[in-house]
């Protein structure tokens, strides 16, 4: 049977106050109540809600996922099956995509994003929420691996590789098919880096230097990545994390 509630005189209807004096009881149908973990690792695992259900068989009830630094803040939703709402102890599992409209439609929710909201709701009636989040477990620089780069070649290239791991709900770290965006940046060394004009001429017209030369170019996007910049790849580009095979997690430039 569904639990009771008293409610205060006055309240029990807008428009229609209560007699004076008078304790009304207000019967509320079903009941949810739920856990999941503080963090889970999005695009490597899915999110699993431990959840009870009681005397909702009949009603609507939706899952929702909310994010309040998302455009519109819902980032997914979906009814209950009626499977999923009959009474018991189960679990519900979100793969982790959203699929509403944004940046994240169709894809993993990311750590730019979180913390997230989730929350189940029976229509109408009770709403339950709780807090998840999506975090940086690591960032790994993989390459170059040695400590010093002679860079006394102007044609030499050297791959520089970063690997993104996050924190998994058991609280491991992983590298995920989420994409997740890496900045990789430049610091000239000021005058102790040479002029073109006044560098060494490695094999004329190449130089070693790049101080105050406009075209200089320190990054180089590769090749199957997606790298953007916003000063033509010179002091600064962004790459976004790899999703498949060995390289997953993993953003690499040249």
């Amino acid at each position: 049977m569904a639990a009771a509630k008293t409610v205060s005189p006055g309240r029990l209807k807008r428009g229609v106050p209560a007699r004076s004096g008078r304790r009304h009881k207000l019967r509320v149908r079903g009941d949810l109540s739920f856990t999941l973990p503080a963090q889970f690792a999005s695009g490597a695992e899915s999110l699993k809600l431990q959840y009870e259900i009681k005397g909702l068989a009949t009603e609507e009830v939706k899952l929702r996922v909310e994010s309040d630094k998302y455009a519109g803040k819902k980032v997914f939703e979906r009814k209950l099956t009626a499977a999923e709402r009959v009474d018991g102890k189960r679990t519900l599992s979100w793969n982790g995509k959203g699929n509403k409209a944004g940046v994240l439609s169709g894809k993993f929710v990311d750590p730019a994003h979180s913390p997230y909201r989730v929350i189940l709701e029976a229509v109408g009636g009770k709403l339950v929420q709780k807090s998840t989040a999506v975090k940086v477990a690591e960032l790994k620089v993989l390459k170059p691996t040695a400590t010093q780069i002679f860079m006394n070649n102007p044609n030499s290239i050297v791959n520089v590789e970063a690997q993104v791991l996050l924190l998994d709900s058991a609280g491991a770290k992983k590298a995920t098919a989420c994409p997740i965006k890496v900045r990789f940046t430049f610091a000239d060394p000021g005058n102790n880096n040479a002029t073109k004009a006044a560098s060494f001429a490695h094999a004329p017209p190449a130089r070693l230097g790049k101080r105050s030369d406009a075209s200089a170019v320190f990054w180089k996007k590769s090749a199957g990545t997606v790298a953007t910049s916003s000063d033509g790849f010179k002091t600064q580009c962004d790459v976004t994390t790899l999703a498949a095979g060995a390289d997953r997690g993993k953003a690499k430039v040249v």
